[in-house]
């Protein structure tokens, strides 16, 4: 893996400016939030675990799987792969787990998946791609069951633990910190597919990548990598996209957030039922939102100050009837509301996450049931489905995790200023540099927190060449940032998914 500095490049064809020292000690008061406080004889055992599962050590079963009426049978493997760190160092072992679908081509796909977060596992996203899901009507502990509708009969399937997430841990004198940024998570995760596919013969293997939430910005960060080793990415899935970084600044000089934001918050009026004239679908009610938001709302959000009070009253009116907020409320925000106050607003006295980052698992994790009852490993640790120290709601202070390694801070006449990254960009880099590159989106119309329609807007504004804009696939869900969750959408989900295969 390169050093921290070396790392700090910025994507798509634009310089990372250093961080200056006149900007590091303005920042100063600002100091990073203090690493996670753990129990050392824990983390010797998770680190002795991981240690356990590197090279030919691995834990396999072969196992028997039906997925859309094939019958057919696999691998499923628990391992472990040393991956570099800083100054030669060795940095970390990364534990994921694999389907491998036995006598396929060395030509087959293979998938490589990983979770949000950025603290987040990817061990539970196997329960929705792979051959086994969780039975969603368990009242107690986790019931495992066969799953028909999985993509194994169409690509293999790799899931991939980020340092701190699962099983994976650091190593060598390397910490938890040395990973936790924007390109050094990303390197250390390229670093083990490239390091999966020569160490499993797949180097003629077409290589798909897919992350949800955070992950859809490791998705162009990991492909930047690949490309440095020789590795071309022929397709990529996102999930609840999070690429869009300036719809997330509530700034009074940026209105991204304001009118992007808008017609997903006329879906969730419409699934509320609050809306007073609803479309006769959701769809329909995003579209007409959509249209507003990118006109008149528009509009009316550069002119509101100056704005005479009768084309006010009109925007008011319209807002209310999309939204099913009063009129004096969003005057009282100066039409300018945020996802907190739409919520609040929306449902008075609810509380709602945009969001669900997790909570403790209330039972045995099921991915330390599948490594008992498949495995046979009953003393491995307990599965950790958020990294410690990234996400702490109760703790004051700063994010620990770093982005100044990639293009989102610059250094501007000593002051430290934060950008908001624009990820669309390096993922139009990478279609450029590989024109038979693939997309497929996927977005839930109640996600508000990686809301669909600024989303489509980002995939819809792409610089690459016209050519190549039918090699982008956008879908959408009634449902929130799981878009696979509800009626019917992981039947619809994964149906979308196996379409994205050449076999």
């Amino acid at each position: 893996m390169p050093s921290r500095r070396d790392l700090l490049v910025g994507l798509a064809g634009t310089s990372a400016v250093a961080i200056s020292s006149a900007a590091s000690a303005k920042s100063s008061s600002v100091s990073p939030a203090a690493p996670p406080v753990l129990d050392p004889a824990v983390e010797r055992t998770r680190a002795a675990f991981a240690a356990s599962l590197l090279g030919d050590r691995r834990r396999t079963a072969i196992e028997r799987a039906r997925v859309r009426g094939e019958d057919f049978d696999y691998e499923y493997s628990l391992s472990a792969i040393e991956v570099g760190g800083v100054d030669g160092k060795p940095g970390a072992h990364m534990v994921f787990q694999s389907y491998v679908r036995k006598g396929g081509a060395i030509t087959r796909p293979v998938t490589f998946i990983w979770g949000g977060g950025p603290s987040g596992a990817a061990g539970r996203l196997q329960f929705l791609w792979g051959p086994k899901r969780m039975d969603p009507d368990s009242q107690g502990p986790p019931r495992i069951l066969p799953h028909e509708h999985g993509v194994l009969d169409r690509t293999d399937l790799v899931f991939i633990d980020p340092v701190g997430t699962g099983w994976s841990v650091p190593a060598g004198g390397s910490e938890l910190w040395d990973f936790y940024s924007v390109a050094s998570d990303g390197a250390s995760v390229a670093e083990l597919i490239k390091r999966y596919l020569d160490q499993n013969g797949r180097k003629r293997s077409p290589v798909y990548l897919s992350g949800r939430s955070y992950g859809t910005i490791r998705l162009p960060v990991v492909t930047h990598f690949l490309r440095e080793s020789g590795i071309e990415v022929s397709g990529a899935v996102f999930i609840s996209s999070a690429l869009n970084g300036f719809t997330a600044w509530n700034a009074s000089g940026n209105l991204a957030p304001f009118y992007m934001k808008l017609p997903n918050f006329a879906a969730m009026a419409w699934r509320d039922k609050r809306q007073a004239h609803p479309a006769p679908t959701c769809a329909e009610a995003v579209a007409e939102a959509a249209a507003f938001a990118t006109g008149e709302y528009l509009k009316a959000l550069v002119a509101w100050p100056q704005m005479d009070t009768s084309l006010r009253l009109g925007v008011l009116t319209r807002l209310e009837a999309l939204t099913g907020i009063s009129k004096e409320v969003w005057a009282h925000h100066h039409i300018r509301m945020t996802t907190q106050e739409f919520k609040e607003n929306l449902n008075p006295g609810a509380k709602v996450s945009p969001v669900d980052y997790g909570r403790p698992p209330k039972f045995e994790d099921p991915v330390n049931i599948l490594a008992r009852t498949v495995l046979g490993i009953v003393d491995a640790p307990l599965y950790r489905g958020l990294a410690p120290g990234i996400y702490v709601q109760d703790r004051p202070g700063p994010h620990p995790w770093d982005t100044s390694d990639f293009h989102s801070f610059a250094d501007i006449d000593g002051y430290l200023v934060a950008t908001f990254a624009n990820y669309y960009d390096d993922m139009a880099e990478a279609m450029r540099a590989n024109p038979a590159m693939r997309v497929q989106q996927h977005s839930g119309y109640y996600d508000l927190g990686c809301n669909s329609f600024s989303t489509d807007w980002g995939w819809r504004t792409i610089d690459i060449p016209e050519s190549q804009r039918s090699n982008i696939a956008l879908f959408h869900y009634e449902a929130g940032h799981g878009v696979s969750e509800g009626d019917n959408n992981t039947a619809i989900f994964l149906d979308n998914i196996s379409q994205f295969y050449k076999i």
